[in-house]
Parts: structure tokens; C-alpha cells; sequence
């Protein structure tokens, strides 16, 4: 009896089989040694079917065939794949005691995994296990065979997986369909193109809606002027700054900004002149206190793509294809991960990764020092270790594996993972800071200093910090009279910035942050819109419809005319759509079938519900004058550039 392996694709397969194989016999579509069988997907091989297939009357669109909500769904293999997938229909009725299901780890790879059982059945005689591991070292592979679940363990996953399919698929179809019927001619018309097909998807039009929010937050903004006051004391060593509190004379008065500033130049100027007739100021309180600054935390998916894009200037999906190209490599963890911590398990190995790693000259110096002092030892009591905090697969780190050959990409974004590792094992940098107040001619001002004293893992980061404000604080006392320069600041409101590709799928991650409804935001706490693994991908669907537009050099994200067009529509048709906290309670949602919190039959209810009564809405609706004058307003605006 053998047992077969069904991998995610042929790279992983042939890992596996250096794992736990000897001689391998190299076979069509398939590895095979005296032990196992290794046969591979080659990313989806089966798809829900469409729905002509259940119906030859739905290839044409026609608002009389909507809503379509199949009382059981298809599915079929993607042409192409045909031949790969009915190696592994053969090899799952061979003579095998057991199935080890290995696709990648999260709820994308159990899908991919279950729709091959679900097309090409099972084979009773067999038992069926899967493997759920978070790199693809040798010693990882082999201990995911030995701790492989059964596959029933997974179940609310799958439950999860198939849900989100149908969830995407039915507003896809459904909405799609119904608004292109309504409105596709008068959008062709207005962009002069040959098709008005609108394509309308639940998370990239909740995308969208945030793009054109943000636009429309800078295109309406109002710039205002103001002018601060500030003290130059001892010779430029630090500055003050006024402020009016409580007990200043214009606290609260309508000339000032935020009580921070006044909005004319000639109040600041009148009130400086009075200042600089004093010249000097006056310290009532001096707090001086030590704080730390630990080393931040360990990378996860939308903290690299969020970096790379800002540092390197390439896409979320170009880091993506980076990553895991290096995890194939066996050189980091599973890299479509949302935590930021490591697990209890995964820490007690930090002294063996750490140990790979240092044959590695690039690292060598910094993890010399970490091993003979043993830092590594205390790592689990630190914030960095926290297993509460870990859904599928915890932060991405390096295995300790040493690769070669690998490009000038894929090393730098390898050295970014390895030295954000290797941060967690250094100390805190430690600072004096000195709160200082101080007053002149009644009125106070103010200032928060801040000197380096010992850098910690700043030193290994390479970031030098001044110290040199140490001697004054250390004589700084109320009482102290200072010397000081007044002088006017004049500043001005600044609007929002534009998303770049990485700030994006970093406000995709933490969207409910953004809620101002204190419960809905605590309930669907760490819960973004899309997966770490759909985010990247989102985003080329957006700019590859030209709903936005991704400039290459800068990753700055902009809006496209067709884009604000769809949004304008979108909003008198799928509202709820373009509403991050829904799109976000919905994955909250799924979240919770994962768990086992949520009855999946409950979920798919409230889904349907969804479906039947939006569709009949966009069916009912008829495309208004105000619509179409904002139409022309905003092709107004995009024609002047």
C-alpha cells in the first residue's frame, strides 16, 4: 500500500519528494517512489461552472432570468487542465491507504483541494488527511505528514471556502448582469467605447468605493493658512512652542486655529512682538522620564507589500510573486499571512533558525552577538511571541535555509525578512524624554524633547540619532530662565494622500479601524476586506478593468473617468457594495463559520436574502436626470484634465 500526496503545483511536489523520498520514478503528472505517490494541481483545476451550463437560456442576458440562485451548484474542470486533472482523478482510486491533502494553507489552497475531491469523488478504501504546514523545509514537510489531521478536521474551512465561491460568484453574476442591462448602453455611450459591460464584484467595487472616497476627499478639499509661534532657545539647541491653553488670554477665541495658532499673520505677529519685548522664557515644569522603543514588530503580507511598494516601487502582486517564489526556495515561511507574531512552538526553534542562518556571511556579525548572549532564550515572554494572535500562520520569517542564485529582487526583499527577524532578538532602544513647559508674559509654551541613550536595535538598523540635547535636559529645572528668539511659522492644512498599491492593501487589512461606530468597529476587529492571499490580485483586476489606473514608477493609485462613472451608479444600484464596514462584516462572517461561531446555513440565507432583494431593485430602477447630470460633470472635470 502507498499513500499519495496531492500538492499545489509541481515545484512543491518535487520538494515534498526530496523530503520524504529516495529514488523517485518520474511519471506522467506524477512522482513516485516505493512509499508515495506525489501528484501536483497546477493552481485551480476546477471552477464553478457557468451559467449557461445549467440553463442554455442564460447565455444571454436578460433581466427576466434574474436573480439565478441554483438550488445546487456545478462546477467543472478548467479547460487546459483536463489532462493533470484526470491524472489525479486515476491516482486517488489506486491502491492507496492513505490521501494527504497538501495544498497551501488557508482557506484558497482548501479550496483548490476540495473541488478536486468534489469533481473527482473519493476513494472510500482510503483515508483522508491533510497537511497544514508554514514553510517547506525538509523537517517541516516531514513533520506535517506525521501531525496531518484528518480531513473532516477541516470541514468548517471548507464550509468557509465554498460560501465565499458562492458568495462571489452569485453577486458576479447577478449584479453584473443586472446593472450592465440598466445601464451598460448609456455608460458606452458616454465613454464612446464599443462595450458597456460593468463588471461588479464584492470586494473590488468596496475597493473602488475607497479609491473615489479618497479622491473626492482631495479634490474638495479647502486649504486654510495658519501661523504658530515658536521659541528658539539657547542658540537653536530646541525649540517651544505656543499654545493657548486655559489659562491664555485667547483660549478658545474665534481667531485662532485649534487653539493651536492663529488664522491671520497679524494676530501671531502682534502677539510676537510682545514676546520678543520679554526675550526670554520662564520653566514651570520639567517632567523627565525614561521610555523604550522595542523593535517593531515581525512582517506579515500587507507589511511587505506596503514596504516594497514604498522602498522598491513594485506591486502588492509582484511582491506576492516574490515571496513566494523564496518560499518555494524553502527560505521563508508561508508568506499569505496576516499575523505579526510568532507561536510558542515556532519560538522555541528561533535558536536553530537563528544557528542556519548565521552561515550566511551577509548575517553573520549581528547573529554571533545574539548567540553568545543568548537573547534568543527570553524570546517567548516578549511581545513577539503570542499565539492568541495567530489564525492560520504566524508572521513571515526566514527558515534558516541557506539559497544561492536567487535575483536582485527576490535578495533584497529576503534580507528585509531576515533583518526584521533578527530585530526581535536586540534590546529596546532607550531615550530620555523631557516634557517642558515654560511662560512668558502670561502665556505658555511648550515642548516634548527627546535624545537617544542607548540605540538597541537601532544600532543594527543603521538609523544614528542626535544626542546631544542629554547635557540641557540634565540641568533643565522650574525656575530656569532660558533665552529665547520668538518668531512667526506660517503653515497650512494638507489634504489627504493618494493611495500607492501598498498603503492600499494596508487600509484593505485594516478597514474596520476606519468605522466610527465603536461596536461594529470592536466586532469585526481584524477583519479587512478581501484575504492576504485575493488582496494583490484585487488590484490588478481594478487597474486591468481601467477602473483605476496604478502608475508603474511611483505605485501611486488614481481614479479613471469609467471608474467614477461606475461608482455613480453603483451607488444608486449596490450601495452596500461600495461600504467597506459591509464588505468587512461579511468576512467576519466567514471568519466565524472557520471558527465553528457561525451555522454556515444561517450565513447562506442572509446571503441569498442579499441577492434576491438587491437584484430586484436594480431591476426596478430606472437611470435619473441627476444621474446623468453628474455623469457629464465628472466627464467635464476629466476632459480639463
Amino acid at each position: 500500500m502507498k499513500k499519495l500526496i496531492i500538492a499545489e503545483k509541481p515545484s512543491v511536489a518535487r520538494q515534498y519528494a526530496d523530503a520524504l523520498c529516495g529514488h523517485v520514478n518520474r511519471r506522467e503528472g506524477y512522482l513516485e517512489s516505493d512509499e508515495y505517490i506525489i501528484t501536483w494541481c497546477i493552481g485551480h483545476l476546477v471552477t464553478m461552472s457557468y451559467p449557461e451550463s445549467y440553463d442554455p437560456a442564460m447565455k444571454k442576458w436578460s433581466a427576466e432570468t434574474l436573480p439565478f440562485i441554483p438550488e445546487k451548484y456545478k462546477y467543472e474542470v478548467i479547460r487546459g487542465v483536463g489532462k493533470q486533472f484526470k491524472v489525479i482523478k486515476e491516482l486517488l482510486y489506486r491502491n492507496v491507504d492513505v490521501i494527504y491533502y497538501a495544498g497551501d494553507s488557508g482557506r484558497e489552497g482548501e479550496y483548490i483541494q476540495r473541488l478536486i475531491r468534489e469533481k473527482a469523488g473519493h476513494n472510500p478504501k482510503a483515508e483522508e488527511k491533510r497537511i497544514w504546514i508554514s514553510s517547506m523545509t525538509p523537517e517541516a514537510i516531514r513533520e506535517g505528514i506525521a501531525s496531518a489531521k484528518y480531513l473532516k478536521e477541516y470541514d468548517a474551512i471548507s464550509e468557509a471556502a465554498y460560501l465565499r465561491a458562492i458568495e462571489d460568484w452569485l453577486i458576479g453574476i447577478n449584479f453584473s448582469r443586472a446593472v450592465t442591462l440598466a445601464y451598460g448602453n448609456d455608460l458606452k455611450y458616454f465613454l464612446n467605447q464599443e462595450k458597456g459591460s460593468i463588471a461588479v464584484g464584492r470586494v473590488m467595487i468596496c475597493l473602488l468605493g475607497m479609491v473615489i472616497d479618497r479622491e473626492r476627499e482631495i479634490r474638495n478639499f479647502s486649504q486654510e493658512e495658519f501661523f504658530r509661534i515658536k521659541a528658539v532657545c539657547e542658540d537653536g539647541a530646541f525649540s517651544m512652542e505656543w499654545r493657548a491653553r486655559d489659562k491664555s488670554r485667547f483660549y478658545k477665541e474665534k481667531q485662532l486655529y485649534q487653539d493651536m495658532a492663529f488664522r491671520k499673520e497679524k494676530d501671531a505677529a502682534r502677539l510676537t512682538a510682545v514676546f520678543n519685548d520679554e526675550g526670554k522664557l520662564q520653566v514651570t515644569s520639567c517632567d523627565v522620564y525614561e521610555e523604550q522603543e522595542p523593535a517593531p514588530y515581525l512582517y506579515n503580507l500587507a507589511d511587505l507589500q506596503n514596504e516594497c511598494s514604498l522602498r522598491l516601487k513594485i506591486s502588492p502582486d509582484k511582491t506576492l510573486q516574490y515571496l513566494q517564489s523564496l518560499y518555494e526556495q524553502q527560505l521563508i515561511s508561508y508568506p499569505r499571512t496576516d499575523a505579526r507574531v510568532l507561536s510558542g512552538a515556532v519560538a522555541d526553534e528561533s535558536r536553530a533558525i537563528l544557528e542556519r542562518l548565521c552561515q550566511n556571511r551577509d548575517f553573520q556579525e549581528t547573529i554571533d552577538g545574539i548567540l553568545d548572549k543568548r537573547c534568543y532564550a527570553s524570546i517567548r515572554d516578549t511581545r513577539y511571541v503570542n499565539d492568541g494572535k495567530i489564525t492560520d500562520h504566524y508572521a513571515i520569517i526566514p527558515t534558516g535555509e541557506i539559497g544561492s542564485g536567487l535575483t536582485g529582487m527576490e535578495k533584497i526583499i529576503y534580507h528585509m525578512i531576515v533583518n526584521r527577524f533578527l530585530l526581535i532578538f536586540l534590546e529596546p532602544a532607550e531615550y530620555k524624554v523631557a516634557e517642558i513647559t515654560a511662560v512668558v508674559a502670561g502665556e505658555l509654551f511648550g515642548c516634548h524633547l527627546r535624545a537617544l541613550i542607548r540605540p538597541g536595535f537601532k544600532e543594527m538598523d543603521g538609523r544614528a540619532e542626535d544626542n546631544a540635547l542629554l547635557p540641557l535636559m540634565a540641568k533643565m529645572e522650574p525656575g530656569m530662565v532660558l533665552e529665547a528668539a520668538f518668531e512667526v511659522k506660517p503653515g497650512e492644512t494638507v489634504p489627504s494622500k493618494r493611495y500607492t498599491s501598498g498603503s492600499l492593501i494596508i487600509a484593505m487589512e485594516r478597514v474596520g479601524s476606519r468605522i466610527e461606530d465603536v461596536q461594529l468597529r470592536a466586532s469585526i476587529a481584524g477583519c479587512g476586506i478581501g484575504t492576504p492571499a485575493t488582496r494583490a490580485e484585487i488590484i490588478k483586476k481594478l487597474v486591468s478593468i481601467e477602473y483605476i489606473a496604478l502608475d508603474a514608477k511611483t505605485q501611486l493609485i488614481k481614479t479613471t473617468l469609467k471608474g467614477e462613472l461606475v461608482y455613480e451608479l453603483l451607488q444608486e444600484a449596490t450601495a452596500p457594495l461600495l461600504n467597506p464596514q459591509f464588505t468587512a462584516s461579511w468576512e467576519r462572517g466567514l471568519l466565524q463559520i472557520e471558527a465553528g461561531e457561525l451555522d454556515p446555513e444561517k450565513y447562506r440565507e442572509k446571503l441569498y436574502d442579499f441577492i434576491q432583494r438587491r437584484t430586484e431593485l436594480i431591476k426596478q430602477q430606472h437611470m435619473t436626470k441627476k444621474l446623468f447630470a453628474r455623469w457629464e460633470k465628472l466627464r467635464g472635470e476629466y476632459k480639463k484634465g
